[in-house]
């Protein structure tokens, strides 16, 4: 359910959420520490084809809410990045709790030791003589359990419309800031990640006077404001974008603060106590990681098709409600790329069957033990595949479920994926930018304008071993990887080389750290934003907002060498470069655009952003908000997707266990 988010009661055997802003491991970030307290509880992904930008957790303990708020994909740690939740009670009176978690760098000057990406969490002030931040050991600066910089900030109103007034912090309240950079290959732009925890009381006996009750069916509304600057020195001129639940509100536009309009509309359902169980059901497992084309004779999910072997695209189910059954899937295909934001713009694939037949029954299942998997599968043989698939194998998919017989309850029916898994040294391709289906252009000019922002992470494989649970994410889109090196020989005879074989391994020491020894899996990952010529203002400042349903394109990367370079480059369809990493493009309202792009990996490769492109859209000053002299990337903001391998999970699982 889109405009659902159910608040399970915590497991006592896993135990409490502790607030100290720590959500859940970052992909490729290695830490010691875990965090047990969500088992029980929901996960919601915002702007998601694959890796989320904003990943939402939430669990009822005793008589508190606790949220989970995870933002990566930034560019910049900024003084206005925003995290805002607001809450309807069975009166109908509401709470908001405004809080800006991170320590940018406006006013103070560049911080050198964060390469002038700001302070992230921190305390005290890193400003203050004699407390600059001292990080953790590159590339993580690992900074947690740290208090907001600004905020919380408590307002109050007795109903759905007027003024906010300021309101007051409930008995019971806790929130705290977590941050840290993933590392990135050479000359990539900077990533950096923050998290946000905070616990509310759910009525006026546990919260006080101030607060409100929270019935068992309440209202809810969530919104992660990711700020940047299209200059890094100061305070710039800052930038936007909006990661909101429920995905369908509007983004808020003027001045955030008493006067800001939370319409009735835009608030979801949260669910807790006796109607928890009402908002659990069949969603599609890990999300777009569990959405792909199996090819015949692989168990391996991939985003390409094939016009010369079977192909099934395949949905993996699990259910943490009531049984069900008569599950169908419909899907649809765009370009690899940026393709439309709405489902009924993709288009149906000639010879691929829609819907699929109904998926094998699904038992019973509970949150913190959903039921055994199941499948859905498209049928599309390879003679069925037209010639323009064939030649554009490498497709973005997207699902969406429906029930055909009794009322299914679904926590979520619908994911795209938007990457594929390949093998460098060198890999060329094109990607389509759609201009379908969005709202005619403000500035009348007749194009839609979209900034393209690009970055790379790396994980070196051999740091993995031995860490012991590495979490569903990471072991799906690294275990994808491997599955896809193994199955094209790139890590041993794929003949001899069974999965089989390489679980049997697991134990065998040396053997381990010989086989992954010189082995990484790129994260490549382009994002991209829509201008909307809208603004709105926070503390004074005032900037654009940008529309993040683009959503990505990315690849999952496998390659031999963990000391070579990487390098991509971006050509053709009317790009510009507006900075290392980031890029302009117009499309004709309606219409696409094609790009080329190429990525490589050697010792002798040149690393990060190898794009020869003109830095000014036709009859531009050079003016536009954009260059910061390539330091980070001119102006960015960051939408992220990678949908990757269900099926690598296990194979993880198994070789790290």
């Amino acid at each position: 359910m889109s405009d659902t988010l159910v608040f399970n009661a915590s497991d006592p055997v896993t135990g409490l959420p502790t607030v100290d802003g720590f959500v859940f491991a970052d992909i490729g970030v290695i830490i010691a520490e875990a965090e047990t307290g969500y088992v029980n509880g929901a996960r919601l992904e915002l702007g998601s084809s694959g890796l989320a930008p904003v990943v939402v957790t939430a669990v009822q303990d005793g008589n508190t809410l606790v949220l989970g708020l995870m933002c990566r994909g930034d560019t910049s740690f900024d003084d206005l990045d925003m995290v805002m939740v607001a809450f309807r009670g069975s009166t109908g009176a509401q709470r908001r709790i405004d809080i800006k978690p991170n320590w940018g760098d406006a006013p103070e000057p560049l911080n050198p030791v964060s390469l002038g990406t700001g302070y992230g969490a921190a305390d005290p002030d890193p400003a203050s003589p004699g407390s600059h931040l001292t990080p953790a050991p590159v590339p993580y600066s690992l900074q947690t359990n740290k208090p907001a910089h600004i905020g919380p900030t408590f307002y109050q109103r007795g109903g759905p419309t007027g003024p906010w007034s300021a309101g007051s912090q409930p008995t019971g309240f806790e929130t705290k800031v977590r941050s840290w950079r993933p590392n990135v290959t050479t000359a990539s732009p900077t990533e950096i990640a923050w998290s946000v925890e905070l616990r509310v009381p759910i009525s006026v006996a546990t919260g006080g006077a101030g607060w409100i009750d929270l019935a068992d069916d309440f209202g809810i509304f969530i919104d992660v404001f990711r700020a940047f600057r299209y200059v890094d020195a100061g305070d710039g001129v800052y930038g936007w974008s909006q990661y909101k639940f429920p995905s369908a509100a509007a983004d808020l536009t003027g001045v955030i603060g008493t006067g800001t309009d939370i319409p009735a509309a835009s608030f979801a359902r949260g669910l807790k106590g006796g109607m928890a169980t009402q908002g659990e059901g069949v969603r599609i497992k890990n999300g777009s990681m569990g959405i792909g084309c199996r090819l015949a004779g692989s168990s391996a999910l991939q985003g390409t098709i094939s016009g010369t072997v079977d192909n099934t695209i395949v949905a993996q189910l699990d259910n943490t409600g009531a049984a069900a059954s008569g599950i169908v899937a419909e899907v649809r295909m765009a370009n690899w790329g940026l393709g439309p934001p709405q489902f009924n713009s993709w288009a149906l694939a000639p010879g691929c069957a829609n819907p699929s037949g109904p998926a094998p029954a699904l038992v019973a299942g509970t949150p913190a033990s959903p039921s055994a998997m199941v499948e859905t599968g498209n049928a599309w043989l390879a003679a069925n595949v037209p010639p323009d698939y064939a030649t554009h194998p490498h497709q973005c998919m997207w699902v969406q479920l429906r029930a055909t017989g009794s009322p299914v309850v679904f926590t979520q029916a619908s994911a795209r994926r938007n990457m594929d898994f390949v093998g460098l040294s060198d890999v060329a391709r094109d990607a389509e930018i759609s201009a379908v289906g969005y709202p005619p252009p403000a500035d009348g000019s007749g194009d839609q304008e979209f900034m393209l922002r690009t970055r790379c992470r790396k994980v070196v494989i051999s740091e993995l071993i031995g860490k012991g649970d590495l979490g569903a994410e990471t072991s799906a889109i690294i275990g994808g990887a491997l599955q896809f090196a193994m199955q094209t020989g790139q890590m041993g005879d794929p003949q001899h080389e069974a999965v089989e074989e390489v679980h049997a391994r697991v134990n065998t020491g040396g053997r381990m750290a010989t086989m992954f020894k010189d082995k990484v899996v790129y994260l490549w990952i382009t994002e991209g934003l829509r201008r909307t010529h809208q603004t709105m203002e926070i503390d004074g400042h005032k900037g654009e907002i940008w529309d993040n349903s683009p959503g990505d394109f990315s690849l999952a990367a496998f390659h031999t060498g963990v000391d070579d370079n990487l390098g991509w480059q971006f050509s053709g369809g009317g790009l510009i470069k507006r900075g290392d990493g980031t890029y302009g493009i117009k499309v004709k309202d309606g219409q696409t655009a094609t790009i080329g792009v190429k990525l490589s990996a050697s010792r002798d490769t040149k690393p990060g952003d190898l794009s020869d492109l003109p830095r000014n859209f036709p009859g531009e000053d050079g003016s536009h908000g954009g260059g910061d002299g390539g330091k980070n990337g001119g102006c960015g903001k960051q939408l992220l997707a990678l949908a990757l391998l269900p099926t690598g999970a296990y194979l993880l699982g198994q070789m790290f266990a």
